[in-house]
């Protein structure tokens, strides 16, 4: 890995996007702990919201710096006004001890600002070359020029530096959606980088490709550039971060070094108070009878998978990036189609070949990419949570039941505690937490038997996964079966009473969650079995 970083390709340097070799920043002169960016006093509002009340941070060369908050705490906003993407309200931001005020997001980069955002920027019908050099492209006068074969060879450099063993002519929407990220963070390679933000970089990567991106951060801090990082993942920010800032209700708590804390005094910072227990305790009890059973399903990536779930039970599946878990998820709602298998629900067999078929039969899907399956970005908070749900309000081919809809979405928004000042706000100006809260309410609101939960807990804070564990278990509570998809093996083991683990489109192996460790289940999903030898996958 050290070699390929010494590799980097030679010819991107500077504006014109002809850098990729790292050499020394132009700061170098500066030393270790001076202040390359401050925001000081920052204040933001929208609509009459205050997002930032007088937030303070810093950055120092060649640190990674931790940004942490809840969900709605304020961080995307503190740093969409660093990335030039809005203006503040009050306060300044100085770079290199010069005060700067940006226009737009070139303005930030004109300064070295290079930002990976959590969710991806990308062309997916354009190949990864076009991607990585899209700028480029976008200059009409100077497109005719561009010597193609001479970019798709930098473009294969800057992969194998990033360790993805792909072809610099494949389509973005032809790779998973770890393989994108990666992608999404090759793009820094041809930047004159000097300030690197990485937003929720590590939300779709295996363990292999984060251990990649870490070696990765520390090459470029040891050369002078300043990382603000944001994650959700604390154990994460414990193993990369130098210092912490904590952000909430957009106010700046305060900035710590890293070793200064422990997970609990980073919650308690975080959130206001203790958090005794990261998973509440259990209060449902797991019913003797099937709600759901799944017989031998085979498609082009599912092999002969049976399962099944009982009334009340959560079960959780897991495995790696491709192992089928959300395939499983898709046939199952009828996004897929399968060849050959059964789906049984209370005993008997049904024939979902639809969504719609799905939810005629009390199944529901919250999906791993909320923001392009989930959601309706442009819609208000009410339009989403109805829209799945539109026959139960129809009076006639014309009129709507506004006063039931109205009600519906006043007892979702209490009941999943979706931080908004009006039903009517748009769903794209609401946290990444409470999105996801709005998509499982409009589920939730057709009252499903069987509700299918793939990544729920994926980019948002401490607090709302917290709430989002115990809806999970008032639900079950109730008799509602769930299955429970997530790469975080410690929440398999904290919310569900059985874990599924999958291998190459088939279940390697169903075990009671007391009878499981975690270094078993990553046994299992690496191979081995239960005793840490190897064993076959049937």
């Amino acid at each position: 890995m050290d070699e390929a970083i010494h590799k980097l390709p030679s010819s991107i340097t500077g504006t014109n996007c002809e850098v990729v070799e790292m050499t020394e920043p132009s700061m170098t002169q500066l030393t270790n702990h001076h202040i390359v960016l401050s925001a000081d006093h920052i204040s933001k509002s929208f609509g009459g919201v205050k997002a930032l009340k007088q937030a303070n941070f810093n950055l120092q060369v060649g640190e990674v710096h931790a940004l942490v908050g809840e969900n709605g705490a304020g961080k995307s906003t503190l740093m969409n006004i660093i990335g030039g993407i809005i203006k503040p309200d009050a306060g300044k931001i100085v770079i290199s001890d010069q005060e700067v005020r940006f226009h737009s997001a070139r303005d930030a980069q004109e300064k070295g600002i290079s930002f990976i955002h959590q969710e991806l920027t990308l062309f997916p019908d354009l190949d990864i070359m076009s991607n990585i050099f899209i700028e480029r492209f976008a200059n009409q006068r100077f497109v005719h020029f561009v010597d193609k074969k001479n970019l798709y060879q930098q473009t294969a450099e800057i992969l194998q530096t990033i360790e993805l063993d792909v072809s610099p002519h494949t389509k973005i929407k032809d790779l998973s959606m770890g393989e994108r990220q990666m992608v999404e963070i090759a793009r820094m390679f041809i930047r004159d980088t000097r300030i690197l933000v990485l937003d929720e970089p590590t939300s779709s990567l295996t363990d292999k490709e984060v251990a990649v991106l870490f070696k990765l951060i520390r090459k470029m801090t040891g050369l002078g550039v300043a990382v603000i990082y944001i994650s959700h993942r604390l154990e994460e920010i414990f193993e990369i971060t130098d210092r912490i800032t904590v952000l909430r209700d957009g106010e700046t708590i305060g900035t710590f070094a890293t070793a200064e804390l422990n997970q609990q005094s980073l919650i308690r910072h975080m959130i206001g108070t203790k958090m005794e227990d990261q998973y509440p305790k259990k209060t449902h009890r797991v019913g003797t009878e099937n709600i759901l059973q799944v017989n031998g399903l085979l498609n082009h990536k599912l092999r002969n998978v049976s399962f099944s779930l009982k009334r009340g039970e959560v079960v959780g599946f897991t495995g790696l990036l491709g192992s089928g878990r959300t395939d499983l998820a898709r046939a199952i709602f009828g996004l897929d189609k399968f060849q050959s298998g059964t789906i049984l629900i209370n005993g008997r067999e049904v024939h979902v070949k639809s969504p719609k078929d799905a939810m005629r039969h009390g199944i529901a899907l919250v999906t791993e990419n909320r923001r392009e399956e989930g959601l309706i970005l442009d819609k208000s908070i009410k339009e989403n949570i109805v829209m799945a749900n539109l026959k139960k309000y129809v009076t006639n081919l014309i009129f709507m039941r506004e006063k039931d809809q109205d009600q519906d979405v006043e007892q979702s928004i209490a009941k999943m505690s979706i931080k908004t000042n009006s039903p009517k706000q748009l769903v794209k100006n609401l946290s990444g937490g409470n999105q996801q809260k709005v998509v499982i309410a409009k589920w939730l609101v057709n009252q499903p038997a069987i509700l299918i939960l793939d990544e729920p807990t994926r980019g948002i804070d401490v607090g709302a996964k917290h709430e989002i564990y115990k809806l999970v278990d008032r639900l079950a509570a109730q008799g509602v079966g769930v299955i429970y998809i997530s790469s975080e093996i410690p929440e398999i083991l904290g919310v569900c009473d059985s874990v599924v683990v999958m291998r190459k489109g088939q279940i390697a192996n169903k075990l009671d969650i007391h009878d499981v460790s975690q270094e078993t289940i990553m046994n299992l999903i690496q191979g081995g079995d239960e005793s840490g030898t190897s064993c076959r996958v049937g």
